[in-house]
């Protein structure tokens, strides 16, 4: 691909800016300084002050355009010096904050406006768009990424800026990444991203932009016009549009590499495929492994055209799929019993459904899957019952978990740990599961203090530094990993459940344990936490004997999972910093 030939242009198409801004949710600025005024409050008029100049501080909303007179306050920033009060939080506000605008209440961000000096704006927020496009005698397609920046300047004017940042240049059998963004660094304001006025490119590079859910100027002409006519990006745009991210560099290398995936996107299990994309693209990990852009996916036969065998599906087995509109989980159960000779009906589908279960994967092989769900399905109900009379007599609902596929995977675990017969059935299928996990966590505790605490010292040691970085408080709560198979061995005695079988994972690195804790009570076992850091998502969360989330939990755990993929940001003290708000959170 001849990079002299493809004078792309780095000015957005016509209605790029429209489009951005029908779709975004804008935040406008909200400028202040200090001013002197007379102090008119009821204290300086019952003083005989009244009259004497005090400092205030003028704010102005570009969004209302008023102005409104806050209470001057310091602040601990030194670069910053001072802001206001907040009466709606009782707290101060100062440059980059993110509250509601004192006049009008809608979204502002604050800023100085000292601070704007030579420049004369200041951006509040960033939308993310991608536009296509045909260029040059070979009609490449080029997909191209702008960040469009909203303005506030000096005199409350808002305007959006359209921002070159990346452009994926495909040819009908390669792909070239152009690159306008920059890391630079400044004493002022450290490492920030920059925008140059050239594009970068080189040979070896991975896909950095990710999901997109639409596309600017995407149609069928423009996709036939191009040098890749039957790729059908415009329809992997809209396949289940909604239902997950999409990512459409990553789709079409995808193409290049395998052109029979149109056959799996207009024939096959669509949905398996989005699944699959997403699976690799969607993780953290895709930007450092992926070369050039392109998935892999595992489980499809590319030797083949017709999309039953590309999955390992008959004919009939491919119109049950669509018919129930599989998506990768229920496929990969499907072809998984099959190896194992087990053919899964519709009623074992719904059967799964209705339960919820998203832990059977693990367990094929295991036994029968039918076996195992009429099994779950005997012990949900069971559970259910004895919570039903556990409530009348007690007034509240029981703090046990439900009985589901991760219980029984874990049960068949400690098992196969302190060697129990699986092919005995009334062991591999005991008559009550959650005494069984019970009884059998119990028994891996006592085992794996005899064999394991001295070997795992060392281990915990060096993953206690590497996951110190995710220590987070917040008001009444705080998370931490666990630092010593010790303290594993006491959450999981104080929880009453299986949390020290997840010792080994823990230690090798195949897993991470968090401590959820209240700050009134540090020693105090409260929830369990099981961290997927290659996803940066949470695999587990469990209380008490295996009981759910409470609310608080759950506003928790999503406060700090925002903040981990955030990048962990913290203030010169060590202080976490919220996404969305330069303000360091305090514990109250």
């Amino acid at each position: 691909m001849k990079t002299e030939t493809l004078m792309f242009p780095k000015a957005p198409p016509a209605g790029l800016v429209e489009y951005a801004e029908s779709f975004a949710e804008a935040e406008h600025g909200l400028l202040y300084e200090a001013v002197w005024l007379p102090d008119m409050s009821l204290e300086a008029l019952l003083t005989d002050t009244a009259g004497k100049k005090v400092k205030y501080v003028r704010c102005r909303c570009s969004c209302c355009g008023e102005e409104t007179i806050m209470n001057w306050s310091p602040l601990g920033d030194p670069k910053i010096r001072y802001g206001f009060i907040d009466y709606e939080v009782d707290g101060v506000a100062g440059s980059g904050d993110v509250i509601n605008c004192p006049a009008c209440g809608a979204r502002v961000r604050v800023k100085k406006a000292a601070e704007l000096k030579r420049f004369g704006y200041f951006t509040t927020d960033e939308i993310a768009v991608t536009s296509a496009s045909v260029i040059g005698k070979g009609r490449n397609l080029v997909l191209s990424m702008w960040v469009i920046e909203r303005r506030i300047y000096r005199d409350l004017t808002e305007k959006l800026v359209a921002k070159p940042a990346e452009a994926y240049v495909f040819s009908a059998d390669d792909c070239q990444k152009y690159s306008a963004q920059a890391t630079i660094y400044g004493g002022n304001y450290g490492y920030k991203t920059a925008y140059q006025p050239y594009w970068k490119t080189a040979k070896q590079w991975s896909e950095s932009w990710g999901y997109e859910d639409k596309i600017f100027g995407l149609t069928p002409e423009l996709i036939e016009q191009s040098c890749l006519p039957n790729c059908k990006l415009d329809v992997y745009m809209k396949t289940f549009e909604g239902m997950v991210h999409k990512y459409p560099v990553a789709y079409l290398r995808l193409y290049q590499a395998h052109p029979n995936v149109e056959n799996l996107l207009l024939n096959g299990l669509p949905l398996v495929l989005d699944e699959m994309i997403e699976s690799n693209a969607g993780t953290t990990k895709w930007e450092e492994k992926n070369n050039r852009g392109t998935p892999r996916l595992t489980g499809i036969n590319w030797n083949e055209m017709r999309p039953a065998q590309m999955l390992g599906l008959t004919k009939e087995e491919l119109r049950q799929g669509q018919r129930m509109g599989w998506g990768e989980y229920f496929w990969r159960l499907y072809t998984g019993a099959k190896q194992h000779g087990e053919v899964l009906t519709r009623d074992t589908f719904e059967a799964i459904h209705k339960l919820g279960e998203e832990h059977l994967l693990d367990l094929v092989g295991e036994a029968p899957i039918k076996k195992i769900v009429r099994y779950l399905w005997k012990q949900y109900n069971k559970a259910t019952y004895m919570s039903m009379d556990y409530e009348d007599e007690y007034g509240d609902p029981p703090d046990w978990g439900f009985p589901d596929g991760s219980m029984l995977g874990d049960y068949w675990r400690m098992c196969r740990k302190i060697g129990r017969d699986l092919n005995d059935m009334m062991v591999r299928f005991p008559k009550n599961l959650i005494d069984a996990h019970d009884e059998m966590s119990e028994a891996v505790k006592l085992w794996a203090q005899k064999e394991q605490m001295k070997s795992l010292q060392e281990s915990f040691k060096k993953r206690f530094a590497t996951l110190e970085q995710y220590c987070f408080e917040y008001e009444s709560l705080f998370i931490i990993p666990a630092r010593t198979p010790e303290l594993l061995m006491d959450e999981a005695n104080q929880q009453d459940h299986c949390v020290w079988s997840y010792a080994d994972k823990h230690a090798d690195g195949r897993s991470a344990i968090f401590f959820i804790r209240r700050t009134a009570a540090p020693d105090m076992s409260y929830f369990t936490l099981e961290f997927d850091e290659g996803r940066k998502t949470v695999r587990q969360n469990r209380g008490h004997h295996n009981r759910g989330r409470t609310k608080e939990v759950q506003e928790f755990e999503k406060l700090w999972l925002d903040w981990v993929r955030n990048g962990c940001r913290r203030d010169g003290d060590g202080k976490p910093i919220l996404p969305g708000t330069q303000k360091v959170q305090v514990p109250a």
